[in-house]
């Protein structure tokens, strides 16, 4: 592995924000996943977690979709990323077309409500007598986020979540390599792929269809990733 290790992981930060914020990526190390709680105060409700060291948690919530890729933080590894680049893509796409599906939801319940307000409004008093109109129901508590957002995470949330991340970035957002890691680093300073993983995204980011042959064609035959991604 090219990247330096730190002793600890850097807080989970949004690192792309898509449809005017109504679906974001997080990406973070090992503790974010293991608070429920936190996951919940910041809307979070699919949890991509790439690595081999760290457990899955929460894999029997319900209000949770969870997937596991089980990838080592190495140079040579990227072959086995590359593999499943496309099943992690699909996994934030359905999260997003979740986020605007409960967007859409939402507006409506809304709309509905106030058409119900206004129906109200128009009715009370109607005979002239201000003693009929009532007073408008008490608002409800405040309720938590919608699970909409998801996060991604590696250990350390520097080299494979962001590795991951930038894919999405590219497939969704038709964004070059560099760019979508240069959009991870504004947000994320720490962001490092390691070397590996930094030539799969730029092969990725040219044609998704050849990385994932290429991953595939080198497990096949036991090559070796660096000189085989080389550009």
């Amino acid at each position: 592995d090219l990247t330096p290790k730190r002793s600890s992981a850097t807080p989970a930060r949004v690192v792309l924000r898509l449809d005017e914020g109504r679906f974001c990526v997080w990406v973070g190390g090992r503790a974010e996943p293991a608070n429920r709680e936190q996951l919940r105060a910041r809307g979070i409700g699919h949890v991509l977690n790439v690595t081999k060291e760290c457990p899955t948690h929460f894999a029997d919530d319900p209000e949770l979709r969870t997937l596991r890729v089980p990838v080592e933080d190495e140079a040579d590894a990227a072959a086995e990323l590359a593999c499943r680049l496309d099943e992690c893509v699909a996994f934030l796409r359905a999260a997003r077309a979740a986020a605007a599906a409960e967007a859409a939801a939402v507006e409506a319940e809304a709309a509905a409500e106030a058409e119900a307000e206004v129906g109200a409004s128009l009715g009370a008093g109607a005979d002239g007598d201000p003693s009929t109109s009532s007073s408008p129901p008490p608002r409800p508590p405040p309720i938590p986020p919608p699970a909409v957002h998801a996060l991604v995470h590696c250990f350390m949330g520097r080299s494979r979540s962001v590795t991951v991340a930038a894919a999405f970035a590219c497939a969704e957002l038709g964004m070059g390599a560099e760019e979508a890691l240069a959009t991870i680093r504004a947000a994320k300073p720490d962001a490092a792929p390691n070397q590996g993983f930094r030539r799969l995204l730029e092969r990725w980011a040219d044609s998704a269809e050849d990385a994932v042959e290429w991953g595939r064609r080198v497990k096949a035959r036991g090559e070796e990733p660096l000189s085989i991604c080389s550009v």
